[in-house]
């Protein structure tokens, strides 16, 4: 299951977002990307969910900071296993014409495991994008 929204806030801001739950959503990387515990065969239920405000600084420009996070339950996950993942994220949008889109994000992302410290990754993704 999931419910997603835009909020429209002025002409040039929205808050937008999701929210899920559910088992075994791997494949749409729900559970922190896991499905199942192959040690018992339990599927992996979830929740979690995203929320980002979309503020257009032009007609060829946005920025869009956000939050997501994913909590597996933990009892389903086996040792070792991730027990939630949260990303603090400032995503840009160049948008120069047409039907094309350029975006470069950084991503601050933290990891937990069950039975082991959490992990810290700092990430830069760039990306060139045309819709048709």
């Amino acid at each position: 299951m999931n419910i997603d929204y835009t909020l429209p806030l002025a002409a040039i801001l929205a808050l937008r977002g999701e929210g899920w739950w559910g088992r075994n959503m791997s494949d749409v990387r729900g559970g922190a990307g896991q499905g199942i515990n192959t040690l018992n065969s339990v599927e992996i239920r979830g929740r979690g969910g995203w929320s980002e405000l979309n503020l257009k600084r032009s007609r060829y420009y946005s920025i869009n900071p956000g939050f997501s996070a994913d909590l597996p339950v933990i009892n389903d996950v086996p040792k070792g296993g991730r027990t939630r993942n949260e990303v603090f994220y400032i995503g840009n949008r160049i948008t120069p014409g047409g039907n094309f889109t350029i975006g470069v994000d950084y991503l601050r992302w933290w990891t937990y495991y069950q039975g082991y410290a959490r992990a810290l990754d700092n990430r830069f993704n760039i990306f060139f994008q045309y819709a048709y």
